[in-house]
């Protein structure tokens, strides 16, 4: 099978995972204004989260590009100066959920959310634009170790939930080793195909006792002070398939087949540098964070 690198995480660092340059979009000429979205019709709301009408068939293949537009609607791409920065995921109409690292001494005037975006290139009907008005970041963010490596962005205007956008879950337990998730961004693929649409990889979760150095016995992984218990691993040992530039602040999720949703598992946030063995992509762990999020914005609102 051939190796192939997916899904790549901030500008400038070999550990975080932001875009390196901005993607300008063609005859960009600035924002359009707020809730200019893409004509099309636009579902009443929805009162349940995680849902996806849009994937008929929900079918991984390691490395693929996602099969169409709303497959996965609680994607965000994340534009900073008009130019893919980071991922994000829907917590409700008003607020994304994503990394702290990318919002670090930025003008939040710059930002543009879009909602339901597939090929980042062309406008697609079903997307919706919004600007941003407030950035949280957490209290105890540290850029060294990246530690509470989370925020929340609130939206201007409410968001039209339908086909295309749709809040997910959040998780209902913390993700054991063993257990499939998959990871999904426009991050950099180093030269395993384009990252001009949607893509996504199953990233088995890799246990904090069989990712850190000390405990799992062999060199290579991660040392215990690193790896925090709110963080999550994320890939394979032998690397070759991960999150890497670009994919920051967008979401790991697991779909629950007894209930049929995805949840939301993590968010990219770390990895030295991508792909490479024993050294797969940290999350932060949302399970870790759900009453700090509650605590800030309350309880989802559909």
């Amino acid at each position: 099978m051939k190796a192939i690198v997916v899904l790549c995480l901030l500008a400038g660092s070999a550990l975080c995972r932001v875009a390196e340059e901005p993607v300008n979009f063609p005859e960009d000429e600035g924002f359009p204004m707020e809730m200019q979205d893409m004509a099309e019709d636009v579902a009443e709301p929805r009162l349940e989260c995680g849902q996806a009408p849009l994937n008929y068939q929900f079918r991984i293949v390691n490395g693929s590009v996602t099969p169409n537009q709303g497959a996965y609607p609680f994607m965000v791409n994340v534009l900073y100066n008009g130019g893919h920065r980071c991922g994000a995921a829907v917590y409700d109409k008003f607020h994304v959920i994503s990394a702290a690292h990318c919002y670090q001494s930025i003008d939040k005037s710059k930002l543009m959310l879009i909602f339901g975006d597939y090929d980042q290139f062309t406008d697609e009907a079903g997307t919706q634009r919004r600007t941003v008005t407030k950035v949280i970041l957490h209290e105890n963010w540290k850029q060294q170790g990246l530690l509470n490596d989370i925020a929340i962005l609130r939206v201007k205007s409410e968001l039209k939930f339908g086909d295309k956008v749709q809040p997910i879950c959040m998780p209902s337990l913390k993700p054991s080793h063993g257990q499939d998730a998959y990871v999904l961004g426009w991050g950099t693929t180093n030269g395993t195909g384009s990252n001009r649409k949607l893509r996504m990889a199953k990233v088995p979760i890799i246990g904090r006792s069989q990712c850190t150095d000390k405990k799992a016995g062999v060199p290579g992984w991660y040392t215990t002070s690193a790896l925090k218990t709110y963080m999550l691993c994320a890939g394979y040992e032998q690397g070759r398939i991960d999150a890497c530039n670009g994919d920051s602040g967008g979401p790991l999720v697991q779909y629950k087949e007894e209930s049929s949703r995805f949840e939301l598992a993590g968010v990219v946030s770390w990895g030295i540098p991508c792909a490479l063995p024993k050294k797969p992509t940290v999350y932060t762990s949302v399970y870790d964070f759900k009453s700090w999020i509650v605590s800030k914005i309350g309880s989802p609102v559909y």
